[in-house]
Formats: structure tokens, sequence, C-alpha cells
């Protein structure tokens, strides 16, 4: 906690509840309280614990940009990713660019 108020990364797992799931998504519970959405991070090339760490640094982003209103791409560890706001707004999906056709 310590070092996320000294500007380092959001503690994404001590926070919030990442599940990943067997398709290799991972979905939050708990972040709305800091963004107002939730995550779900579709799956990938990125598996496991891979997944989990891409989460965790999508969350970051969240956190520090506020809620996601429109569509938008972003790079996050080297992947371009499309943040999507459901159209209730309480959710945000992310979509790796080059799984997207």
């Amino acid at each position: 906690m310590l070092a996320w108020l000294a500007g380092g990364v959001f503690p994404a797992r001590e926070l919030s509840v990442l599940t990943l799931l067997g398709d290799g998504s991972v979905t939050s519970r708990g972040l709305a309280h800091f963004t107002g959405q939730e995550l779900r991070l579709q799956g990938g090339a990125s598996h496991g614990d891979a997944a989990l760490r891409l989460a965790e640094r999508t969350i970051d982003h969240l956190v520090r940009h506020g809620p996601v209103t429109t569509i938008q791409d972003v790079t996050i560890d080297g992947e371009t990713l499309w943040l999507e706001p459901t159209q209730r707004g309480g959710q945000v999906w992310v979509w790796r660019k080059e799984a997207v056709v």
C-alpha cells in the first residue's frame, strides 16, 4: 500500500479480487470502489500469472485515468489493448488488439 501511495503500481490483488477463468480471461470484483467499473480482460496469448499481471497493470492504468467512457486503445507492458465500456457502464472489457479481427 505504501509503495502505491508513493507513486507505485496500484495493489490490485490486495484491494480487489482477480479471478482467472478457464479460457484465460480475468475478471475483477471490488475494483468499482476505485474506478466505478469492474474489469474483464479477455483471454488471449497470456495465460495464468502472465494474464493476472497484465490485468494488474491494466487496473493500475484505470485507477490512474478514471472510468472508461468511450472505446480507446492503450499500450500496457508492450501489448496494445482496446478498452471498451459496457452499455450500462458497470464494466470495462479489455481486448487484446491483435486478437480483434
